[in-house]
C-alpha cells in the first residue's frame, strides 16, 4: 500500500546570498492541515532550532525557506551563499501515525540539492527509511551552490514524498484484494478514501480496478507474481502515479511469448526476451502520469546475465520497440522489504501504457577480422591466428 504527496520546489539562488524554498501539501498532527492519506502521514517543522526554516503557509502547506523571505528568520539573515556548500540539519519531521511499519522517501530531480537523514540520503526507494507505528524521521537539506549561477534556480521543480506499507499483515489476499491505498478526495466525498481490488482470472491474468481516487494521487496495485514465463519471470507490483481521474481499470497478462497481434521483440543490441506483458486500460492515458512496474526473475533462471542487463521495453503504436528506464533493487532495499532473495527485482518506469518485454542483454562475442602468421601451412604444421573479436552490442573483446 503506498502514499505519495507531491509538491512543489521553490528554489531559488540569488546574487549575494542564495534561497532554498521548498512547498509542499502535508498533514500536521496539531491543528488545521492539507492532510495526506487520511491523516497517516504528517509533515511538519521540526522542534529544533533548524525547525525554524521550515512553516505552514495560508494553505496550510510546509514551506522549507532558507532566505530572507522566511517569516520567522532574522530580519539580518542573508540566506545561504552563492558558490558555497553545506548540510542544514531536522528542519522537518515525517511521522507515520498508522499501526503498520511504512518505508518512507523523497523523490526529486534536483542534482543540487539533496534531502538526508541522520544516516545520510533519505532520496529513491533504495534509501528508504522504515516507520514503526508512529515513528518518525527528521529530514534536512544538503546543498551545493558552487556552480550555480546568480539568479538561476537551485533544485527542482518538485518533489514526491512516498510511504509504503511493510507490515506483513497489511498486505492483500493472493487472489482478491479490496483495500485502502493512498489518499484522495472526490468532489462528491472529500473525506473519500479509494478502494482497491485485484482479482485474479487465472494465475497469468489480473482484473485491476481503483474508485475513489483523488487529483494528482497514486496507487499501488500486489499483483502475487503474475506469472509470465511461468514462476520464472513474473510482475510482482504495479503502481499508478499522478492519477487526475476518480476510477481505473486494467487487465494484465503474462506470456513467455510474444502476442499474436504484438510481434517478437525486435530491437538494436538483439536483446534477449524473458517474457511479455500486456496492460490493457480503460481509461484516458492523459489522465495517469506514470507507471512503475516491478519485476522479478529467478536467479537460477537468470543464468549468467547481469541484473544490471534486464531492461524493459515498450512496443510503440507505430509497432517498434523503445527501452523503459529499468533499475535492479539492490540487496538492503531487497532485505527491508521483505522481497525474496531467491529473485532478482527490478522496476520499470513508463509513461504509456502497451505491451511491454522483460528482456536481458546478453554479449555476444564475435570475429571482427584475423590475421594468419604464416601465408603457407604444411599439412599438420601449426601457426598463429590473431584475431578481434566484439561483442553483438559493439564493445570491444579480448584478442583471442
Amino acid at each position: 500500500m503506498t502514499t505519495t504527496r507531491r509538491a512543489l520546489i521553490l528554489a531559488v539562488l540569488l546574487v549575494a546570498t542564495g534561497s532554498l524554498i521548498f512547498t509542499t501539501g502535508a498533514a500536521v498532527i496539531d491543528g488545521p492541515a492539507d492532510t495526506l492519506a487520511d491523516d497517516r502521514v504528517a509533515i511538519q517543522p521540526a522542534n529544533g532550532p533548524n525547525g525554524d526554516y521550515a512553516y505552514l503557509n495560508d494553505d496550510d502547506e510546509i514551506v522549507v525557506d532558507v532566505s530572507p523571505a522566511n517569516p520567522n528568520l532574522p530580519a539580518d539573515f542573508e540566506g545561504v551563499n552563492v558558490g558555497s556548500t553545506g548540510r542544514i540539519g531536522d528542519v522537518f519531521t515525517i511521522t507515520y501515525t498508522a499501526n503498520e511499519t511504512a518505508d518512507v522517501w523523497i523523490e526529486h530531480e534536483g542534482e543540487n540539492v539533496t534531502f538526508v537523514g541522520d544516516d545520510g540520503p533519505v532520496e529513491n526507494e533504495s534509501n528508504a527509511v522504515t516507520l514503526e507505528p508512529n515513528g518518525s524521521v527528521s529530514v534536512g537539506l544538503q546543498f551545493d551552490a558552487r556552480e550555480a549561477e546568480p539568479n538561476t534556480r537551485l533544485g527542482a521543480d518538485e518533489f514526491e514524498i512516498h510511504a509504503n506499507v511493510t507490515d506483513p499483515d497489511s498486505e492483500p489476499d493472493s487472489s482478491s484484494t479490496a483495500g485502502q491505498q493512498s489518499a484522495g478526495a472526490t468532489d462528491e466525498d472529500p473525506e473519500a478514501t479509494p478502494s482497491v481490488t485485484v482479482s485474479r482470472p487465472s494465475p497469468s491474468e489480473r482484473s485491476l480496478e481503483a474508485t475513489g481516487l483523488g487529483s494528482d494521487d497514486t496507487v499501488g496495485f500486489e499483483m502475487d507474481r503474475v506469472r509470465i514465463d511461468q514462476t520464472n519471470v513474473t510482475l510482482d507490483y504495479l503502481e499508478l502515479r499522478g492519477v487526475s481521474t476518480e476510477t481505473v481499470d486494467m487487465e494484465t497478462t503474462g506470456s513467455p511469448t510474444a502476442f499474436a497481434d504484438g510481434g517478437e521483440l525486435d530491437a538494436a543490441q538483439d536483446p534477449v526476451p524473458m517474457g511479455y506483458l500486456s496492460v490493457v486500460h480503460e481509461f484516458d492515458p492523459a489522465n495517469v502520469e506514470q507507471m512503475r512496474l516491478r519485476f522479478s526473475v529467478d536467479r537460477e533462471h537468470l543464468g549468467a546475465a547481469d541484473p544490471e542487463d534486464l531492461v524493459v521495453f515498450r512496443q510503440t503504436d507505430a509497432g517498434g520497440w523503445e527501452p523503459r528506464e529499468t533499475t535492479p533493487l539492490d540487496e538492503t532495499t531487497v532485505d527491508r522489504r521483505g522481497l525474496s532473495t531467491d529473485r532478482v527485482h527490478v522496476v520499470a518506469t513508463t509513461d504509456d501504457f502497451s505491451t511491454f518485454v522483460l528482456a536481458t542483454h546478453v554479449d555476444q562475442i564475435g570475429v571482427r577480422e584475423a590475421t594468419i602468421a604464416d601465408a603457407t601451412v604444411e599439412a599438420g604444421a601449426e601457426t598463429t591466428v590473431t584475431a578481434t573479436a566484439e561483442t553483438r552490442a559493439g564493445r570491444p573483446a579480448s584478442a583471442l
